[in-house]
Parts: structure tokens; sequence; C-alpha cells
């Protein structure tokens, strides 16, 4: 029996409805995958943030004094200082507290190249100080599963120069990693290890072993902190008055106080 017009029209109603609604459906299941992976991705990225680059009292980039594997973002530059109380210093003879004043620049996106004049207090010589030219690079830049890997080397003096005795204080030359987590919306954690060695001849070295320590930062403006330096255990927070100012302060070995400040500006 052959269909009238308005029940064809009717199926063909039916028939539209049908798609429309399966569109619908389709629609809706793609956006709730979608939402998922946003979802999944702001998690990831939450959990994963880069390591913000902070200067230590030695002017390299650093927990408190030992190394970390940040360098200085390129175009910026740093200027500070830091008090090192004596015994803590590397100089032979009597023992002074020691003031450094420093000023490092970033250059290239993977590089940091410093300046430092460690000057003994109580002394009757004044002096500009023992100078150290450091360089610093990032051979690995972090990334949300791999840490970031960097290399460093103190006093370069104390390679072109190979005799025994010279007056290289601050040799360092190292291998460090170091990997940041956000576990909040306000708090952060930054560890780091690393390894050097003595192979440069000088009177004295810097992080020759093995020397690590972490961070933990609260809104990125205050950041407790913890190392162990290849020598000794020190302790100590840092504080971001502005974002370009930060304040050191540092217990070392348990019974003396250090403290620093630098700024950090874009050339």
């Amino acid at each position: 029996m052959p269909l009238r017009a308005n029940e064809l029209r009717f199926i063909s109603i039916m028939l539209m409805r049908k798609q429309h609604l399966y569109r619908l459906d389709l629609l809706s299941w793609l956006m709730m995958k979608m939402s998922r992976f946003v979802f999944a991705v702001i998690l990831m990225l939450s959990a994963h943030r880069m390591g913000y680059a902070q200067v230590g009292l030695g002017g390299f980039n650093a927990i408190m004094t030992a190394p970390t594997a940040q360098v200085m973002p390129d175009g910026y530059a740093a200027l500070g200082f830091g008090f090192i109380p004596s015994p803590y210093t590397l100089y032979e003879g009597p023992e002074r507290d020691n003031l450094a004043y420093f000023a490092s620049i970033g250059f290239l996106p993977f590089l940091e190249i410093g300046i430092r004049a460690t000057l003994s207090l109580d002394t009757d010589h004044p002096s500009i100080g023992d100078r150290m030219l450091s360089v610093r690079a990032q051979l690995l830049k972090e990334s949300s599963h791999f840490p970031a890997i960097g290399a460093g080397l103190h006093d370069i003096a104390g390679l072109l120069d190979r005799a025994e005795g010279t007056n290289n204080y601050f040799t360092a030359l190292y291998l460090v990693a170091t990997k940041t987590r956000r576990l909040s919306e306000h708090f952060s954690l930054e560890a780091t290890l690393g390894y050097g060695v003595d192979w440069i001849p000088a009177p004295s070295h810097e992080f020759d072993d093995l020397f690590g320590g972490a961070s933990l930062g609260f809104r990125d403006m205050l950041f407790l902190k913890g190392e162990y330096d290849a020598r000794r255990f020190n302790a100590g927070l840092s504080v971001k008055l502005r974002e370009s100012i930060t304040v050191n302060l540092v217990l070392i070995d348990g019974n003396k106080v250090a403290y620093g400040a630098n700024i950090r500006t874009r050339l």
C-alpha cells in the first residue's frame, strides 16, 4: 500500500530529528572527551613548573652556597654581595670574615658568566680582593620528565695556570641536576643534586664531592632552604622583596650566620 504524502513527510521529519539527536550525542561525547583532555593538561602543567633562577651568596645561581643547574636568563644581569663569616672561608692564613661582591650575566639561553671579588675583612692591607671568573652552562633544559642538567667552572685562572700554589681559593668543576615541582597553588619544591671534582690544581676547591639540597617556595616569594655543600650542612631562607630584589639569610653549619642580597635586572 503506497504511503501518503503526509506520512512520507512525517517519516522524513523523524529521520532528520534522529540524525540531529545523533549529532548532539556525538558533539556531547566529543566535548566530554575534550574537557577531560584539557583538565588533564591543566593538571600536568600545574604539577610542573620550570625552576626560577635564584642567585646565592657566591654570585651564581645556587640553593644558598651550593650551585644549581639553573642559569641566569638570557639578557638578564644580577649585582649583589654576600657576607661569609670565618672560619667558613677557604683562604690560607688567619681566619677572617669575608665579603664577596659580584656581577653575573645571562649570555644566550644556556650560558651564565660571572665575576666576583672576595675581600677579607679585619685586615690592615686593603685591596679589591681575590678575583674569580666563573662560567656555567645549562646542558639540558628542564622538562616535565627530566631535570635541568648544568656544568660549572669557577676560578678559570686555575685552569689557565696549572702551577701549584696559585692563588685560586674558589676553584670548582662540577655537574649538577635540578628538578622543580609545583606542589599546590602556593607551594613549589626544587631539588638539586651535584658532584664536583678537584682535577684543577689549586690551593683549595669548592664543591669537590657530592652536594645538593632543596628549596621549598611559598608563592614564589619566600623560600625555605637546606643544603649540603660537600663539606657542611646549611639552612636558610630567601625573601623576594620585589620581583627583582632578593635577600638571603643562611645559618652555616648550625653556628654562624651569613647573609647577602642581590638585584636582578633586564639589560
